[in-house]
Parts: structure tokens; C-alpha cells; sequence
């Protein structure tokens, strides 16, 4: 191998560590369940992993940027509205 071999190959795993590190954080994984979902999506798109961390790694500071669906954020579902358990206690009390 080259050195410039090297350099690129060197840039590329810092890419991809990078992305396993926004997805883990993200998705509240492991650092191995992030890689393999990293893996996957790349494998589903026929892309390389390095291509699809460098997606990744830009959404965190772009987020207009879009992501494959399977590594998005997935918005918490809505709380249901009305009074809070406690507020609903307190009133229960004041009766």
C-alpha cells in the first residue's frame, strides 16, 4: 500500500467510528448495534459503509440533510394531552 493508500483508508475508518458514534447516540445504542445498522443500510442501498457515514456524520450538524429511513431519528411518540397524574392527585385532594 501506499502512504496515500493509507491516508484515505485512515480517513475513512475515522468516518465511519465518527457516524457509529452519532448513531449511538442518536438511537441509544451499543457501539457494535450502531455498526450493524450502519451495515445494513449500507448493504440494502449497495453502497459502502464509508459512503453512507459520511451522510451520517453531515446530518449532525444539517439537519435538512436526509438519511436512509432505517437510520433516522425517530421522533418519541406525542404524550397524550390533559392533566398529569399529579395535577389529577392534587384535584382528587382539594375535592
Amino acid at each position: 500500500m501506499t502512504v496515500a493508500q493509507l491516508e484515505h483508508a485512515l480517513a475513512s475508518r475515522v468516518g465511519v467510528e465518527q457516524a457509529i458514534g452519532v448513531l449511538a447516540e442518536r438511537h441509544r445504542l451499543r457501539p457494535r448495534e450502531a455498526f450493524d445498522l450502519l451495515r445494513g443500510a449500507a448493504r440494502s442501498r449497495g453502497q459502502r459503509v464509508a459512503e453512507i457515514a459520511q451522510d451520517v456524520v453531515a446530518s449532525a450538524t444539517n439537519p435538512l440533510l436526509r438519511l436512509p429511513e432505517e437510520l433516522a431519528r425517530k421522533l418519541p411518540a406525542p404524550r397524550p394531552r390533559g392533566r398529569s397524574l399529579r395535577r389529577a392527585r392534587h384535584a382528587q385532594q382539594a375535592n
